[in-house]
């Protein structure tokens, strides 16, 4: 363990607050069901259904969700009133909603994606409308903790935020819009790495134009709407 430095983290789940919402969560679940078991013992019924969908839904709050409403079913034998099964449903809905709140002091470097900028085209091709505004919140409280990249005299990143950025044909990604909040409200000094190496798979063919690579012009014009926005550290690129 001692010749350990860096440690990297999936920000998905482990950067994040969110097992306070959980515990919250569980505590009032077990509360709404004491009339049929005391709330420590649906507290282990509700564990034990986690951890046998564990393998089908995964982590996270839909999969939270999913386990509440086949507790309740489980421990009512079926009988559950149906007032109870909606607000187990209106427990996940509420942590969905909870605001995003990065753990502070634990992180040196982020390295988030700006995948979309304009909502409509997030809710098209991600199913995600919210994410335009999740992420700008997210950079924004990024930056806030650890600043402007910070590299060592070899270039070696210590502390900071680099974004990613993957450029999509016809510009769907709103790549103007991302660099310009990123020149305005982060800061010009964001180092930022413009991406082409989109490629479609699958589906994304009967989607046009996700149905093709990026022409050169594409990318060239990304990067030079980036240079026009002010940003002086472009990955690979000399400004």
């Amino acid at each position: 363990m001692k010749n350990i430095t860096v440690i990297a983290f999936d920000a998905d789940d482990t950067l994040w607050v969110n097992e306070p919402y959980f515990q919250e969560v569980e505590h009032k679940f077990c509360l709404l069901l004491e009339d049929y078991l005391p709330a420590h013992s649906v507290s282990k019924e509700l564990y034990a259904v986690e951890m046998q969908n564990l393998p089908l839904y995964g982590y996270g709050i839909k999969a939270f969700m999913l386990s509440m409403v086949e507790t309740v079913l489980k421990v009512t034998n079926n009988t559950a009133n149906p007032e109870i099964l909606l607000k187990a449903i209106q427990y996940g809905q509420e942590m969905l909603n909870k605001p995003i709140e990065l753990l502070d002091g634990v992180v040196d470097i982020y390295m988030p994606d700006f995948k979309y900028m304009d909502p409509a085209m997030s809710m098209k091709y991600s199913e995600a409308e919210d994410y335009p505004e999740s992420a700008k919140a997210a950079i924004k409280e990024m930056n806030r903790q650890v600043g402007d990249l910070i590299t060592d005299q070899r270039g070696i990143a210590m502390r900071g935020v680099l974004v990613r950025h993957l450029v999509l044909p016809e510009y769907i990604a709103g790549t103007a819009g991302v660099v310009k909040f990123i020149a305005e409200e982060i800061s010009k000094k964001t180092y930022i790495n413009i991406m082409d190496q989109y490629h479609p798979c699958f589906k994304a063919f009967e989607h046009p134009p996700l149905n093709r690579r990026l022409t050169q012009q594409e990318y060239a014009d990304a990067v030079q709407t980036a240079i026009d926005a002010g940003l002086t550290r472009i990955d690979g690129i000399t400004v």
